[in-house]
């Protein structure tokens, strides 16, 4: 897998699943996170490396975003929600290793939904209070 690319959710399954296919897990073209954390969970070959991967890659695409942008709050949304808790405690345990720690400050990450709806859902935010004159 390419390590600190961040990708577009349909170009990431792509990745993901090429990469699964090279390792030899079983029926790449299904993959998604919560199958592949399934697939770890119950031992096959090369289930538990490509989920590490994965989540480590996202890990570094987030930790480069906290840098730039300092948020306290990082809520993420589309495929890797349907690991569950499994996917996120992997993505937190890089996350806060690679993350610069500031004092007094503890950075939360979350799991939205696995819609592909987010952008969508903040542009129709912004735009209603832009037309109502809400200041954010």
């Amino acid at each position: 897998m390419r390590p600190t690319r961040m990708l577009g959710n349909n170009r990431q399954l792509e990745v993901l699943r090429d990469e699964a296919k090279a390792r030899g897990v079983p029926k790449p073209h299904m993959l998604n996170a919560g199958r592949l954390v399934t697939l770890a969970g119950d031992g096959v070959k090369g289930a538990k490396e490509l989920l590490q991967q994965y989540a480590f890659n996202i890990s570094v695409g987030l930790a480069n975003l906290q840098q730039l942008i300092a948020h306290d709050c990082i809520v993420l949304h589309g495929d890797i929600v349907l690991g569950g808790k499994t996917m996120l405690n992997l993505i937190e345990g890089s996350f806060r290793e690679l993350v610069f720690h500031r004092p007094g400050e503890e950075i939360a990450l979350a799991f939205g939904d696995s819609e592909d709806m987010a952008v969508l859902r903040g542009a129709a935010c912004l735009f209603l209070s832009e037309l109502l004159n809400f200041v954010i």
